[in-house]
Formats: C-alpha cells, sequence, structure tokens
C-alpha cells in the first residue's frame, strides 16, 4: 500500500492561518475602503453598538441613526468607485480623509447628522462587537475614521478566523469540508469586509462542526445543548431565515444526556424562536421600513404566499431555474461589490475541490439524523427565499428578487453532511475493491488517510 496523504487534526488548522490569514489580512489592508457589499451602512451600525445604542431609529420614515459627520464626510470621498471600474483611488482622496478623525469637525458645523442606513440598522448588535470596540479604541486615541474602518476589519477578521480555527479543531468527520468552505474566496473577502456576514459564517462553520462531533462520538454533556442553542439563536438573530436550525436539536443522535428528551428539545427550540420573534417585534415597531413602499408590507407577502402556495412554489423553482448559476458564482466567489466575478475555469475548479471535500466528509448518519438534518438545511434554504421574496419583491411578482449565493455559505458544511448515503456507498466499493481508504480516528486526531493499493 502507497499511502498518498496523511495529515492531522492540527495540520489543518495551521495550513488553514498559514494559507487564509495572509490572503485577509491583505485585504483588510489594500482593499479600498468602503468596496465591499454595504460596507458604509454596516460601519454605521457599528458606530451606533459603539455608542450602546441597541437597534436604530426611524425618523420621517427613514431608518438609521444619528452619526459622526466626518463618519459620513470620509465614507462620501469613497462614492465615485463603485460600479465604475476605472475609477482609482489616488493618494489626494486619502490625505483628504485623513484629515477627518473623531474630535476634528472638519468643515462641518454640525457634529451629528441623521443618516440613513435601513438595511442594517434593525439588525442585532451582537455581530457588530469586534467592530463596535475597534471604534472605541479609535475614538479614544482620535484616530481618523479610515484608520479607525482598517482597525474594525482587522477586529471582526480576527474575530471571524479564531471561530473557524476552533472550528477545525473540533476534528470532525466534516473537517475537510469545513476547510475547504473556509477557503472559499467569497468567505475570505467577507472575513475581511464590515459585513456582519463574517461572524456569521465562521459560527455557522463552528455549528457544523460542533454537531457533526456531538451526534457521533455519544459524548454526554449536558452543555452541549446550550452551546448548540447559543450558536443557533445568534445564527437566527442575524438572519431569521436560519430559525429552521431549530431542527437540529431534534437530531436523535444528539444527545447530550440520558435525560435529554422530546420536551426539553421543544424547549430549547421554544426559548430560541421566542427570542428572535421578539427581536423582530422589536426591531419592527422600532425602526423597521418598507425599503421600497411599491412592494408593499409584510402582511401582504404572507398573505398572497398563504393562499396561493402552489404559485409561490412554482415563482420558488423558476427563480432557481433561472439564477442557479448566479447563486454558484456567488458562493465560491464575486468579490468588491458583487462586482467582480472570476474565470468561468475556476469555479469548475473550486467546485471539483467542493466535491472531493464532500466525499471526505463522510459523517455516518442513521437514517432518522439525517431526516432532520434535510430538514434543517432545507426549511432555513427556502426561508431564504421566502424572506427576500417579503423584502425585495413586489406581491405577486413571478421571481424572487434579492438572493445572494453568499446567504448559504453558513449552511454549506451541515449540507455537505447530507451527502454520507453517497459518500457511504463509495466507501463500500472501495473496501470490496480495496482501492481507497480514509479513516475518522479521534483518538489519534488524525482525520484522513487515502491510500492506493
Amino acid at each position: 500500500m502507497a499511502t498518498f496523504i496523511t495529515t492531522t487534526n492540527n495540520n489543518v488548522r495551521f495550513i488553514y492561518l498559514l494559507v487564509v490569514l495572509p490572503i485577509i489580512l491583505f485585504q483588510v489592508f489594500f482593499t479600498p475602503p468602503f468596496q465591499t457589499p454595504d460596507s458604509p451602512n454596516n460601519f454605521d451600525r457599528a458606530y451606533q453598538v459603539s455608542n450602546g445604542i441597541l437597534i436604530g431609529a426611524r425618523d420621517n420614515n427613514i431608518s438609521g441613526g444619528y452619526l459622526n459627520s466626518n463618519i459620513i464626510s470620509t465614507e462620501s470621498l469613497f462614492n465615485y468607485i463603485p460600479f465604475h471600474y476605472n475609477n482609482k483611488i489616488t493618494a489626494n482622496v486619502i490625505e483628504k480623509a485623513r484629515l477627518y478623525t473623531w474630535k476634528n469637525k472638519g468643515k462641518n458645523k454640525k457634529r451629528y447628522i441623521f443618516s440613513s442606513f435601513p438595511n442594517t440598522s434593525v439588525y442585532p448588535p451582537l455581530a457588530y462587537l469586534p467592530q463596535a470596540g475597534a471604534i472605541g479604541i479609535g475614538r479614544l486615541l482620535d484616530l481618523s475614521i479610515l484608520q479607525t474602518y482598517r482597525l474594525s476589519l482587522l477586529f471582526v477578521s480576527l474575530c471571524a478566523v479564531f471561530f473557524t480555527y476552533y472550528a477545525l479543531n473540533f476534528n470532525s468527520s466534516i473537517t475537510p469540508a469545513i476547510f475547504a468552505s473556509a477557503t472559499l474566496p467569497m468567505v475570505t473577502c467577507l472575513y475581511a469586509a464590515m459585513e456582519s456576514d463574517a461572524l456569521l459564517i465562521s459560527i455557522g462553520f463552528l455549528l457544523a462542526a460542533f454537531m457533526a462531533r456531538r451526534t457521533t462520538d455519544n459524548d454526554y454533556h449536558k452543555s452541549n445543548i446550550i452551546y448548540a442553542s447559543i450558536m443557533i439563536t445568534f445564527l437566527a438573530l442575524q438572519k431569521p431565515p436560519y430559525i429552521g436550525l431549530v431542527l437540529l436539536l431534534f437530531i436523535p443522535g444528539f444527545v447530550v444526556s440520558k435525560s435529554y428528551g422530546l420536551m426539553k428539545r421543544i424547549g430549547f427550540s421554544v426559548v430560541i424562536i421566542s427570542i428572535v420573534t421578539a427581536w423582530i417585534t422589536y426591531a419592527k415597531s422600532a425602526a423597521w421600513v418598507n425599503i421600497d413602499p411599491s412592494h408593499k408590507s409584510l402582511i401582504s407577502h404572507a398573505i398572497y404566499i398563504i393562499t396561493n402556495p402552489a404559485i409561490f412554489i412554482t415563482i420558488f423553482l423558476k427563480t432557481i431555474d433561472s439564477q442557479y448559476s448566479s447563486y454558484y458564482h456567488q458562493l465560491i466567489g464575486v468579490l468588491g461589490w458583487l462586482d467582480a466575478p472570476f474565470s468561468g475555469e475556476y469555479y469548475v475548479i473550486a467546485g471539483a475541490a467542493l466535491v472531493l471535500a464532500a466525499t471526505l466528509s463522510s459523517a455516518r448518519l442513521k437514517l432518522t439524523d439525517w431526516i432532520f438534518l434535510l430538514l434543517s438545511v432545507l426549511s432555513s434554504a427556502i426561508m431564504i427565499f421566502i424572506a427576500l421574496y417579503a423584502d425585495w419583491s413586489p406581491v405577486k411578482s413571478t421571481m424572487i428578487e434579492g438572493v445572494q449565493g453568499r446567504y448559504f455559505l453558513p449552511l454549506l458544511p451541515l449540507s455537505f453532511m447530507l451527502l454520507y448515503p453517497a459518500t457511504h456507498y463509495f466507501y463500500y466499493l472501495k473496501k470490496r475493491n480495496n482501492f481507497f481508504s480514509w479513516t475518522t480516528d479521534n483518538k489519534s486526531s488524525r482525520f484522513l488517510v487515502i491510500s492506493s493499493g
């Protein structure tokens, strides 16, 4: 037998740091300021959180909040770049940006201005804590707004890398899947962005590793349900469609104690759903506005979906049929303001790498475990479409607008676990033909051995 690859869990997590951390740091310091999706609005929301403001405000049907006027002045300096490929950052623009600090009023007479950022003002504050901490330091040291922006990117990217490193440290059966997912260009771009997606994706990876490990090792710890519930609550608060992940708590193989029965699973699920529902209700009453009034209210969308389920299913399938290529490209990587794609060949190579990772991620699941995992991932994915239909599409629209491939990244490693029946069949063929072999061995921390006979 000639061994092609033998690696350990320690190798994988350090390889991740060695390969990905320089890429992320490069993007933090060399990507032009405010040139990732909604970075100005996310920075504005982080500034609110740094002031201890839990949620934005609504004023004359405008959702946002009061900002230091120098934030607005700094952001406006870079408005000429998005979607204009010939426009570049100049030294003159950077010099102007450096003049705006937290204490220097510059030419603005009015220190605080009410600004609109409706798509982020209702976001929970948790995913903005690293950025808010960096803004607090920047204000304390009276750094420029631009320097504070870079520091915020550094803080949130390091937090996201830490959670991903910890997910790889679990040495679960889906470690290859997490590694492949975490090295996608879209992920590294979002880790180095002001987006709340950085913590959303990394904690999604951590949840996947945690569930994969705890459903196969029979490790009874009452705290397991607490950890899983915290992660699911965080994900669902940031993106309510992920509330479907509460079904993970019903996986029969996820047993935290001998007394962990159906009622306790239901109890924790009710707590999670109640917290998320309470936040949505609070956000809607305090700061939410209909971004496009022509789309009508959420209630109008809900009534239409409930009274016309067959039509909505047709719309859902039609949208996927026409947009699946775009979703796939955005999942792999479309950088900048989602306007900088790679070559077509790269998406083929990246897809092949994900297929290989899926093949190596051989989580051993019982049928009942697999069914609840499928329901969890599928319900979350479907609710993404329902939520975007309600937020971004007119009632009776024949297409669901606003869905982006990056929204599915937190679900990616969990979806690899669903491929176990296929990988198990491949494992059966391996044993029959004695051609390939791989093992998962938690005790020795060796998760992958590929051999050829």
